[in-house]
């Protein structure tokens, strides 16, 4: 029983691994237990996505950092991608006793864009698509060079915490399409899954978990640093 939330409480546990995957590589788990029935689940780790040019812009706009960078997708299977922008610095802080102690502050970044592949609305201030992160698909550019352009809300300016970092980075991942479709189905069910007053279509979550339920899912991710 948990005293601070006022309910019951069950003891998480988890294997911390010191194996490193291989990029392209399908792996399969296999759990046995004397007491229930034997599970399995297998996936894949997608290849290396190789970012070949990236361009800064900050002249054209002083309230926005533009950002442009391409890469080739790859033509022998669907892939999902996906993309977050973060703010990171160290700052110096003097303290009440007059020393000088650092801080180190990392924050997500919204940006916009007019990519047709990114999930569009109604346009907003001239752009499709407003967000701290975005899934996306190769659908439109299968087996191509595909060029990104996006902007970037200027944290340089003077402020406090991350408002004044001078420094962005990408985080550009890769999805199995057994990750792709757990997020995609867990982000349907929260939105639209739930029975409310008027009724509702119950959305299941996406399993690959034979004779069982969960879901055995993987992630290429780099991280790309940028000092405008």
């Amino acid at each position: 029983y948990d005293e601070r939330i006022g309910l019951d409480s069950l003891p998480m546990y988890y294997y911390k691994s010191s194996y490193l995957p291989d990029p392209g590589s399908t792996y399969r788990m296999d759990v046995d237990h004397p007491d229930y029935q034997s599970v399995s689940s297998s996936t894949y780790i997608p290849n290396d996505i190789e970012i070949d040019v990236i361009e800064i812009d900050t002249v054209s706009n002083e309230d926005k950092i533009g950002l442009t960078f391409s890469f080739n997708d790859d033509i022998n299977q669907q892939n999902y991608y996906r993309l977050k922008i973060y703010t990171s610095c160290i700052k110096e802080y003097e303290n009440e006793y007059g020393e000088i102690e650092e801080w180190g502050f990392r924050g997500h970044a919204e940006f916009m864009s007019n990519d047709p592949s990114f999930p569009g609305d109604i346009p907003f201030e001239g752009y499709t698509f407003q967000g701290r992160d975005v899934t996306f698909t190769d659908a439109l550019f299968n087996g191509q060079e595909k060029t990104i352009s996006l902007d970037v809300e200027n944290y340089s300016k003077p402020g406090e915490g991350t408002n004044s970092c001078d420094t962005l980075y990408i985080r550009f991942s890769t999805f199995s399409d057994d990750t792709y479709r757990y997020y995609n189905s867990l982000g349907n069910h929260r939105d639209k899954g739930e029975l409310g007053l008027f009724g509702g279509e119950v959305i299941p979550v996406y399993s690959n978990v034979e004779d069982g339920l969960g879901v055995l899912i993987s992630t290429n991710a780099q991280k790309i640093y940028l000092k405008p």
